[in-house]
């Protein structure tokens, strides 16, 4: 995952994203992979996917403010400002 980090640090979405969708399907427990999968994807404005894969990080690991301010931030963007 350090290297998807690294990459994302560097704002270079397209080369995070396949590691993360990777680690993803590795570790579905894993709730900094499902966060920071949900970080690139809301960065390439795929609000719609990272709202998955965010709603995921959130039932995993329920008390991480990053994960529920994203949440809100794509919900905002896809119209949803009730759920937001």
């Amino acid at each position: 995952m350090g290297l998807a980090i690294s990459l994302l640090e560097l704002r270079q979405e397209d080369a995070a994203l396949p590691l993360l969708q990777q680690l993803v399907k590795d570790e579905p427990e894993n709730p900094d992979a499902h966060l920071h999968l949900g970080v690139a994807l809301s960065r390439k404005d795929r609000c719609g996917d990272a709202v998955q894969v965010l709603t995921r990080a959130a039932a995993l690991r329920p008390a991480t403010a990053q994960t529920h301010y994203l949440l809100g931030t794509c919900y905002r963007k896809l119209g949803q400002n009730e759920a937001a």
